[in-house]
């Protein structure tokens, strides 16, 4: 094959606008390139490894104050790029800040070691870093789902290789520079590489486990090829979150968290409430509450005032998301609101509402990753728990009610992370993450700190 054949199929990586204009297009990286980031990637590790601890601190808070000096700009590229309003975009930049800013402030408690005695004998538990860690992103939060797992990296002292997603290289590199800014060098690299060049990277010995964020069915493959060379894997995958409202839940509120956890990034979100399941004693009052706090969104472009929904991001996702509404309603479900293409440039709908009886319905057993309120009655505090396990997936969930009661029912749902009176969401101290079908391993807090690293034992005879 000819140099130019070569160049031809290799994959692009295209920006878009909110309008689906393409404002710019980067190509694949070759392999010798992606071989000599890894190379840089991982000299930069064995000096960065011996520095001082206070070292790795001062950059992680320079990189903070670059985060929040810069959070307009960066947030503009995001809506650009992405579609998310500014203000989700925005919060997005300052998160990212003080996540840098709180393992900064722990990672000397993390790092040191864990004293035991056993047998009268004294032991230590170091937790050392590996080497590179090849980090795959998705599209739906650009910057944070970079930071989540390269930030605990960074702070052990682990090199990053990441893979931004495809469609938002503009956001990768804008990331990649900030990084430079702050000091990391070589330490932070971005690389634009396709699935074909997962063997390439994860074949490599000097780069010591992947961490992946998106659906389930690519992580399964990114685990089947990381298990091949043995590679430690944390695997952030798919979720379909239920949403349970008890007969003694503050329906205001009850509504208000519905859209919050449903709405936000257009449904884009693996976290996102998916499955509503209502008492039925309230079933038509909260249906009737949601479909006129819906109908009062603003949607539109994201840099427009006061915009609650924007476009979704890609045009497949819209087509998705709206043949698993018609499909739904072919089996049964009741469309009552919404659901339609709106007549604006770009990949933008109506928010759907769907009455559904059937646990088989595509809108409850598969994931849905949009601005649809698939909504289900049960009669009892046990039927609300089965629904919401009835599911291949356990990311997050959600119960809304009187505390007492509702913690009870939360304490017997199957997820990661179950949130009362609340939606489910990310907190740098908290490990985040899930089992079954969503994923294994953790990020954020001392659990995320310490997923890519050799807890080495010193036993003192």
């Amino acid at each position: 094959m000819s140099d130019n054949q070569q160049q031809q199929q290799k994959k692009k990586f295209k920006s878009h606008n909110s309008k689906g204009e393409i404002l710019e297009v980067f190509q694949q990286e070759s392999d010798d390139e992606i071989t000599q980031k890894i190379q840089q990637g991982d000299d930069a590790f064995q000096t960065y490894k011996c520095q001082e601890l206070k070292s790795r601190k001062e950059k992680l808070i320079k990189l903070a104050e670059i985060l929040e000096e810069h959070a307009k700009e960066d947030a503009e590229i995001m809506c650009e790029e992405m579609g998310k309003p500014f203000s989700e975009a925005k919060g997005e930049v300052l998160k990212s800040a003080d996540h840098c800013r709180y393992y900064a402030g722990h990672l000397e408690e993390f790092l040191k070691p864990q004293e035991k005695n056993s047998q009268n004998q004294k032991q230590l538990i170091y937790s050392e870093p590996l080497g590179v860690i090849y980090i795959i992103t998705p599209f739906n939060f650009p910057h944070f789902q970079i930071f989540k797992p390269a930030i605990a990296n960074l702070a052990l002292g682990n090199a990053v290789l990441v893979r931004p997603a495809s469609t938002i290289p503009r956001c990768g590199l804008r990331i990649e520079k900030r990084f430079k800014e702050a000091g990391f060098g070589n330490m932070y690299q971005n690389v634009f590489a396709s699935s074909s060049q997962l063997d390439l990277i994860l074949g490599n010995k000097l780069v010591k486990g992947v961490s992946f964020t998106g659906s389930t069915k690519a992580g399964s493959s990114i685990a089947q090829t990381a298990g091949k060379y043995l590679k430690k894997q944390v695997m952030e995958l798919g979720g379909s979150d239920p949403f349970i409202v008890l007969e003694d839940a503050d329906l205001k509120k009850a509504v208000k968290l519905a859209i919050q956890g449903r709405l936000k990034n257009c449904g884009q979100v693996c976290t996102s409430s998916k499955r509503f399941f209502i008492h039925k004693k309230i079933y038509d009052e909260f249906k009737n509450r949601l479909i006129d706090e819906v109908k009062n969104l603003k949607i539109s472009y994201p840099m427009q005032d006061d915009v609650d929904i924007g476009p979704m991001a890609r045009e497949d996702l819209l087509d998705t998301i709206n043949e698993q509404i018609e499909k739904s309603v072919e089996q049964g479900g009741k469309l009552i609101y919404g659901g339609k293409k709106l007549p604006y440039k770009g990949n933008f709908m109506q928010p759907a509402i769907i009455e559904v009886n059937d646990l088989n319905n595509v809108i409850l057993k598969d994931e849905t990753f949009g601005p649809v309120f698939p909504l289900m009655k049960f009669k009892n505090d046990q039927e609300a728990i089965e629904l919401a396990n009835n599911t291949v997936y356990a990311l997050g969930s959600s119960v809304i009610g009187e505390e007492e009661h509702a913690v009870k029912i939360a304490e017997k749902i199957v997820a990661g992370m179950t949130f009362v009176n609340n939606i489910t969401q990310s907190n740098s101290a908290l490990p985040f993450g899930g089992t079954k079908d969503s994923g294994y391993g953790r990020e954020c807090g001392e659990y995320g700190f310490k997923e890519f690293s050799n807890q080495r034992v010193l036993w003192i005879a």
